[in-house]
């Protein structure tokens, strides 16, 4: 349900409380893997929250929250390493490239804490455009 929303839609409610936030992120990463049959998750819905991360995770980023951004940026890794989804790579790498400052810092270490999903973004690391922090985190 929770991918279903429109992100810009509840912008006001996902900025609102940041920490409560990054809560529901972290509870929706939890799924990624699956729940053993109780919770039958597909390609089109993991399909479905690697974007919706992806979005969360650009408006955290706009409105400088930290928290947010790097729940998101470990949800969309760890979705994407459990589904190996292709459909939203080039937008998530296309996004990677334009981080910078602390922004690019907290995705970095975010990708250091997901190595299986954020492997699928290793183009990055040849991007000149890519901030080094990004480039770092995508070498380890």
């Amino acid at each position: 349900m929770v991918t279903r929303l429109d992100v810009r839609a509840v912008e006001t409610a996902l900025l609102a409380n940041p920490q409560q936030t990054a809560g529901v992120l972290k509870a929706l990463t939890g799924h990624a893997a699956g729940d053993g049959g109780d919770w039958a998750a597909n390609q089109e819905e993991a399909t479905r929250a690697i974007w919706w991360f992806l979005k969360v995770a650009r408006l955290a980023a706009e409105e400088e929250q930290w928290l947010m951004l790097d729940a998101a940026v470990q949800g969309m890794c760890d979705w994407d390493g459990h589904w190996d989804r292709w459909d939203p790579r080039n937008s998530i790498r296309d996004w990677l490239i334009t981080l910078t400052g602390h922004a690019a810092a907290t995705v970095a270490s975010a990708l250091r804490a997901q190595p299986h999903g954020a492997r699928f973004y290793y183009e990055v690391i040849d991007d000149r455009h890519a901030d080094t922090a990004i480039h770092a985190a995508q070498r380890t």
